[in-house]
């Protein structure tokens, strides 16, 4: 068995924290609320984060891809979750009255995958689905190929979007694909050319980055019809923004970790970085979860940078906190066996 790789796991925590990150941006409406030019620019500056973390833990996936065996027992009891978490939630906010549990928060918390509740564990799970035929064309095509393929699909679905907003094939799942093909053969050509400029590098593509996006916002205080494309140039399949993933992931595929503790911390952390956005992201709690945190009021605060680096580590924290209680329980009641016998079943059924 190949030596599990803490340097792509933290890399994966990371990413989970840009996404927090983002949230407190997009969420707590820091650009919209405040007058304040230095948190105006931090937020902008922030708001590259968010889909920088969804690209980097799809990449992540597609470097793995050789691991990635399809398991139908494993979206199952991964729904279940998700499930469990989405029905609590309703559960504990109609029964403390906090804020308004519709029937359609009911519907889609029974249904989260197929309701789209959250985007990223519907679009995430479609790409697991295909996952075996990816993995068959990634490893039975030629390296040139390969390389059309990526490069083609880059003018598609990247360049074009970036430079002119004309998307019309765009679809979450399709991203993703993509985005999977691309951490693959970055598995399959290890070699780092140019190693020592991917700093240079990323370095350049966050300030190309943040320069548009201010030079958006400034301009749309002038030309209204400009404030929907404030955030145009952060847009998941945004040019800049892959290219600034890929360069995360090719930065950290070679880093050594060589703390027995540092390792040990992440192993624990790892499994529970997807129920950290669940918890963090779902509809109701987002309604609720910023204004406790005072992002309006913080937003034309000086100490806003502290408000938002406290909020991320509470946020991150707990919710592993709780998903590893959550875990405990589920152990106690032999919820783990689900996956144990839904395989048995499985494989009786040929699947």
């Amino acid at each position: 068995m190949e030596k599990r790789k803490y340097n792509i796991d933290l890399l994966r925590i990371i990413s989970i924290i840009f996404i927090i990150l983002s949230h407190y941006v997009y969420h707590g409406n820091i650009v919209e609320n405040s007058t304040v030019t230095g948190n105006i620019w931090l937020a902008l500056l922030i708001s590259i984060c968010g889909k920088l973390g969804a690209n980097i833990f799809v990449l992540i996936s597609g470097y793995f891809y050789k691991e990635n065996k399809l398991k139908f027992s494993k979206i199952i009891k991964m729904d279940l979750k998700v499930i469990f978490y989405s029905v609590l939630i309703c559960v504990i906010f109609k029964s403390f009255n906090i804020g308004e549990v519709t029937l359609k928060n009911w519907i889609c918390s029974v249904i989260p995958l197929i309701s789209g509740l959250y985007w990223f564990f519907t679009a995430y799970v479609g790409l697991y689905l295909i996952s075996p035929i990816l993995n068959y064309l990634i490893n039975n095509v030629e390296s040139k190929i390969l390389r059309r393929i990526i490069i083609y699909g880059f003018i598609l679905l990247s360049v074009i979007p970036t430079f002119t907003s004309f998307d019309p094939w765009y679809s979450d799942v399709i991203w993703f694909i993509y985005v999977y093909i691309v951490g693959a053969y970055i598995r399959l050509n290890e070699e780092n050319k140019y190693k020592k400029y991917y700093k240079i590098i990323a370095l350049i593509f966050v300030i190309i980055i943040f320069v548009l996006t201010l030079s958006i916002y400034y301009f749309s205080m002038k030309i209204n019809a400009l404030k929907a494309g404030i955030y145009h140039f952060t847009a998941i399949t945004s040019s800049f923004l892959f290219g600034l993933a890929v360069i995360h992931l090719l930065i950290f595929k070679d880093i050594k970790i060589n703390n027995n503790n540092l390792n040990k911390m992440i192993k624990i952390i790892t499994p529970h970085l997807l129920y950290v956005y669940i918890l963090h992201d779902n509809p109701l709690v987002r309604d609720v979860l910023w204004n406790i945190l005072k992002c309006k009021e913080m937003s034309n605060n000086a100490f806003m940078i502290i408000n938002m680096i406290t909020s991320v580590i509470i946020i991150f924290v707990t919710s592993v906190i709780i998903d590893i209680f959550i875990d405990v329980i589920f152990d106690k009641i032999k919820y783990n066996k689900i996956e144990e016998i839904l395989n048995k079943i499985m494989l009786k059924i040929n699947l």
